[in-house]
């Protein structure tokens, strides 16, 4: 591993363990993602991370919306876009639609919140399949996701409240699952399974 990348998981660790609320902040997760690189290849590691986030919480949205596809269709194109078989201009298209879904399930769904996160995260993974994460080479290791509007919440962060049961600004939210999963998130990106590539004809 990259000594760069290693030392922005060991700063990322130190301080999601002395978080109260085991919090992992953007400004580490934007530091880690520059670390990832800023070529195509950097890129793709990017999403690939961003996948695997919504496929670990996604048995969670199955629990409660089995019926609705959404979620299962947007990792799929998603999927379809990091191996360049998919149109990004239908892609965006997808996203937003998705978007859509996820508010009006939010609306009349009060008591299943992080739940709908999972929606919200699979949407916004199609959107990182298409213009990577937004991060910043200047690394300001201080700023959190309450310095960002919510329509710009990350993949991981959706998903790290979908398995605590709430963002960590919310006091119901178990901040024990939110530990594991960024302890998760840490230990795939150490251990990053290779991506699919595309089939020759």
């Amino acid at each position: 591993m990259d000594a760069n990348l290693r030392q922005a998981l060991q700063l990322a660790r130190e301080s999601m363990l002395t978080d109260p609320g085991f919090d992992l902040s953007l400004g580490h997760r934007r530091h880690i993602w520059s670390k990832l690189g800023t070529t195509v290849e950097g890129s793709k590691r990017r999403t690939h991370l961003a996948i695997s986030c919504v496929k670990k919480v996604a048995h969670l949205w199955d629990q409660y919306f089995s019926a609705d596809s959404t979620v299962r269709m947007l990792i799929s194109t998603a999927d379809a876009l990091a191996l360049g078989t998919y149109d990004k201009n239908s892609g965006m298209r997808v996203r937003d639609a998705g978007w859509k879904h996820m508010d009006d399930l939010a609306r009349n769904n009060q008591s299943l919140q992080s739940v709908v996160c999972v929606g919200y995260a699979a949407a916004q993974l199609v959107g990182t399949a298409i213009n990577d994460e937004d991060f910043d080479e200047t690394n300001n290791l201080a700023i959190t996701d309450r310095d960002v509007d919510p329509d710009e919440f990350d993949c991981a962060t959706l998903c790290a409240a979908s398995q605590a049961g709430g963002f960590v600004w919310n006091k119901t939210s178990n901040r024990d699952k939110r530990r594991e999963f960024w302890l998760w998130y840490r230990t795939r990106i150490c251990n990053p399974r290779k991506p699919p590539t595309p089939k020759s004809d």
